[in-house]
């Protein structure tokens, strides 16, 4: 996800390790995100477990991520190598 400051969030998705899109020219910060299905228990019997989903890339990739890019008018192109720990 592609963010500029007053502006609406940018997500573009990421297919076979590629991403493309449009984003705001500017200062971007980035954040990254990757969903799975998580069933969780909230109480017992029947129709006590529901289904959630958990983030499962690291926190400082998103909620915690520095990530910046100065996006210049025109194509630009930002490669990202994240570590899983």
């Amino acid at each position: 996800m592609f963010t500029k400051e007053g502006e609406v969030p940018r997500e573009l998705p990421i297919v076979a390790g590629r991403y493309e899109g449009t984003v705001y020219v500017g200062k971007n910060h980035i954040q990254f995100a990757a969903y799975r299905e998580k069933k969780q228990r909230f109480a017992t019997g029947p129709g006590a477990e529901e289904a959630s989903r958990e983030n499962i890339i690291p926190s400082k990739y998103n909620q915690e991520s520095t990530l910046t890019r100065d996006v210049q008018r025109g194509e630009n192109q930002f490669d990202f190598q994240l570590e899983s720990k």
